[in-house]
């Protein structure tokens, strides 16, 4: 998994990105906070000629108040599963 953008958006969080696999699947980006408390959102992916975008995600972050948070991206399919390395957002 890769997260190609990642940022702040009114009361939620925006997030994208892709895996190198062409496979259809589901895409779920997880904002923390840094007490731990996070949010999640899910949606289906798209595949293209080579990879698999998950197109952007928004997660919505009203309950994880202000602050950084960080962002990783996800994808569950019948054959694969995995999560992207762990981003910042400022917020």
């Amino acid at each position: 998994m890769t997260v190609t953008y990642a940022g702040a958006a009114s009361d939620a969080v925006e997030v994208a990105g892709f895996v190198s696999i062409k496979d259809s699947g589901t895409c779920t980006a997880e904002v923390t906070n840094g007490s731990g408390a996070s949010a999640t959102a899910s949606g289906p992916s798209y595949e293209d000629a080579t990879t698999t975008s998950c197109g952007t995600l928004t997660v919505p972050t009203d309950e994880l108040g202000d602050g950084p948070v960080t962002v990783r991206l996800g994808f569950t399919s019948d054959r694969y599963e995995g999560w992207s390395t762990t981003v910042e957002v400022s917020r």
